[in-house]
């Protein structure tokens, strides 16, 4: 929509002017200035209740890190397509322990087989490791490979 030379922004119509020139003096041109102000916020109404109504539903899936120092858990990682059958490999590598937690949400894991590596992942990408099962092998050392 052209509004006119004289209004450059959006935010020109909706900011309050300070001093009205002549060139906005025209009936016109402010019965279009307020037609524009409306519209913004008659469109402005149900975006801000849509944004609110989507910000509660994804919400409510969100989670805070449960992982702790010394936790082990099992990273996804992925297989590349180009590696040929994926739905036959592993998905879940490790189990792997964690160094730190960085944020609510990520942390960070060390690499059994480089001490001197870590990396930092996101807690979606992570699955607690079955604690059990770690227990019949705590007398065995620890290698970060598939049990």
């Amino acid at each position: 929509m052209l509004t006119s030379r004289e209004m450059l922004l959006p935010s020109d119509a909706l900011l309050p002017n300070a001093t009205p020139g002549a060139l906005y003096s025209s009936p016109f041109i402010r019965r279009l200035q307020s037609n524009l102000l409306h519209s913004h916020q008659l469109a402005r109404h149900p975006l801000q209740a849509a944004q609110r109504r989507q910000k509660d539903y994804f919400g409510r899936r969100g989670f805070t890190s449960i992982y702790e120092p010394g936790n082990r858990v099992w990273p996804l990682e992925p297989v590349q397509p180009d590696r040929g059958l994926t739905k036959l490999c592993l998905k879940w590598k490790g189990p792997y322990v964690v160094e730190q937690a960085v944020s609510e949400v990520t942390c960070r894991r060390s690499q059994p087989q480089h001490p001197q590596w870590s990396l930092v992942v996101h807690a979606i990408r992570l699955k607690p490791a079955n604690q059990a099962r770690d227990k019949a092998e705590d007398g065995a050392p620890f290698r970060g490979g598939l049990l």
